[in-house]
């Protein structure tokens, strides 16, 4: 996965660029956490997306298509197609919980209130 900056008609805008065994990124469901290409690697928190709706090529007020997603700070967003991926928090492996049990024992000792 690279970003990259593609031409466009006003401004170039910065998209991802996937390879064949990457395309399980673009699975989108709507509500799920995505990250957009402009805001990887970035340091300034600009708040979480999630995805809303995708509208294909030629649809009303759409003309090229894209993705629809929604900001936590209540924003809605247009993107590209290869503008936005799922966020890489879904793809970390899962460590294993060992619970501890309780191990309390009474030691017979003189705390508390008599």
């Amino acid at each position: 996965m690279k970003i990259i900056d593609k031409p466009s008609k006003f401004v170039p805008y910065k998209a991802y660029e996937l390879t064949e065994d990457e395309q399980y990124l673009l699975k989108f469901e709507k509500g799920v956490e995505v990250l957009p290409a402009r805001y990887h690697g970035t340091g300034v928190s600009h708040g979480k997306f999630f995805f809303l709706k995708k509208h294909e090529v030629g649809s009303p007020n759409w003309k090229d298509g894209g993705y629809e997603c929604s900001n936590s700070l209540g924003g809605i967003y247009c993107f590209h197609f290869d503008a936005i991926i799922l966020h890489p928090k879904y793809f970390r492996k899962k460590r294993k919980i060992s619970i501890k049990t309780n191990t309390y024992a009474p030691t017979g000792g003189k705390r508390g209130r008599p």
